[in-house]
């Protein structure tokens, strides 16, 4: 009676790790296709060239995603199409992450009101192994289809920007572009402008990469030119050995053998 528990969490980690191994397999299927087909999964405004399908997949394969949970947007006005992830590519990163997905979850944590006519919402997200993560969706009411449409937009970021924080992809977000442009489009502003801010400010903001694979992929979404590729990959190399060295420094100081 007593093993009974223990039985039962070896048979859930189990099927996590056969949920994982399949999903390994889907991908690795994914990236065998030929390219045409490959064309069919990836999600695009405008139909995607050879090239540009060979991005979208370079890019997925760097951060272990499927080829849906890429989206090619058109950016600026040259309509050059760079990839952004995709709520599905986050769903995705949360069921593959070894930790063991457990759950989401939202709480409302404001209504609106005559003064303050917005909705926010927190957004968790919990893993097997007891790490949980946080972040916020917050609509105004005011211009708008009214509150449940605010509250259902805002749960929906909540929830994404929740999946974000917790598995990290050194990429823009397609659906967080979107809300951006929709924003910023009432507001008068030319399609061009729209995109350069918000590029620029997911330059500032967006999580450092974790790899090579994740460096040189986010320096060509962000269309750095070659001699900027070659300045940041030194910035990153000269970091790694400051870390080096103070490693070996404490580990001296520690008398670590």
């Amino acid at each position: 009676m007593g093993n009974e528990p223990e039985k039962k969490d070896d048979a859930s980690q189990s099927v996590v790790a056969d949920d994982r191994s399949t999903m390994l397999i889907t991908l690795r299927d994914q990236y065998r296709l030929r390219w045409e087909k490959q064309r069919e999964l990836i999600k695009s405004s405008m139909p995607l060239t050879e090239a540009g399908t060979k991005i979208a997949v370079r890019t997925a394969r760097s951060f272990l995603l499927p080829l849906h949970g890429i989206d090619m947007i058109p950016v600026g006005k040259g309509g050059q199409q760079v990839p952004y992830v995709n709520a599905e590519g986050i769903r995705f990163k949360l069921w593959l992450d070894p930790r063991g997905y457990k759950s989401s979850d939202c709480d409302i944590i404001h209504w609106p009101t005559k003064d303050e006519p917005w909705v926010v919402v927190k957004g968790k997200v919990e893993f097997a192994d007891g790490s949980v993560y946080h972040n916020f969706g917050a609509v105004d009411c005011q211009p708008g289809p009214g509150v449940s449409h605010a509250l259902l937009k805002s749960t929906t970021k909540a929830y994404r920007r929740a999946g974000i924080s917790a598995v990290g992809v050194a990429l823009p977000v397609a659906e967080e572009y979107y809300d951006y442009a929709d924003e910023q489009r009432q507001l008068g502003k030319p399609v061009d402008a729209i995109d350069v801010e918000y590029r620029e400010a997911q330059q500032r903001s967006i999580i450092e990469p974790k790899n090579l694979a994740e460096l040189l992929a986010w320096i060509e979404q962000v269309g750095h030119t070659t001699d900027e590729a070659v300045q940041i990959a030194g910035e990153y190399a000269a970091m790694a050995q400051d870390i080096l060295a103070t490693v070996k420094k404490l580990k001296g100081a520690w008398n670590v053998t």
